[in-house]
């Protein structure tokens, strides 16, 4: 960790290390100008995927970031998905229903493939460390509300609950959220979701990786 301390003044204040802030933060590490921080409330890196799906215009994004090749040399590659319905002759029994390709021809130069979204998460801090403006998550450390005087350079005051218990001011130009979906920084905000949230569950099926069999 990169400690913060109670009155530190950062060009970007990034709260949560999931993807989203990981993303972030890996693209503006490579500006050598930003002073910027990330705080996590969960005590280190994730140990075990939740989402290990990596879609082709993921990869692209890694592309960009330069890490790429070393995901596709690691991964599963999904090439074809296969489906299973109740056998019309034994319905106690379920039979292959239908295969298709898994992503449509020439939608992108890179399959959809599968990794540990830990591992995901170590490419990504491996790259926030080693760029221009490189730092390293504060873990432990809890988004507790926020403060805004425009006549400040750094006009958000944002107060953070360490480890300890203790509780420091850090001043930020720019305030993030990629706290999920329960985001704190959200609630405090009263930002209001639009949209609809999908309640489908999904039992599959076979994925056909690397090749065809």
């Amino acid at each position: 960790d990169q400690r913060l301390n109670d009155g530190d003044q950062v060009d970007v204040l990034i709260v949560g290390s999931g993807p989203a802030g990981l993303a972030l933060g890996a693209y503006l590490s490579q500006y050598d100008d930003l002073s910027i921080s990330m705080v996590e409330a969960k005590d280190g890196p994730i140990r075990v995927g939740q989402a290990d799906g990596v879609a082709c215009r993921t990869m692209e994004t890694f592309e960009a970031l330069g890490f790429a090749h070393r995901i596709l040399e690691e991964a599963y590659w999904v090439n074809e998905i296969a489906f299973w319905t109740p056998d019309s002759k034994n319905r106690d029994r379920v039979s292959r229903d239908r295969v298709i390709d898994d992503t449509a021809p020439g939608l992108s130069e890179f399959p959809h493939v599968i990794l540990n979204q830990a591992r995901v998460h170590d490419y990504l801090l491996e790259k926030i460390r080693h760029s221009p403006s490189g730092f390293s998550p504060n873990y432990r450390t809890q988004f507790i509300s926020c403060e805004r005087d425009d006549q400040k350079v750094h006009p958000i005051k944002v107060c953070l609950q360490q480890e300890d218990e203790s509780v420091i001011d850090v001043e930020t130009q720019f305030l993030v959220g990629c706290d999920g979906a329960h985001s704190r920084v959200k609630d405090f905000l009263g930002v209001t979701f639009y949209g609809d949230r999908s309640d489908k569950v999904w039992g599959v099926m076979d994925i056909l990786c690397s090749t065809n069999f």
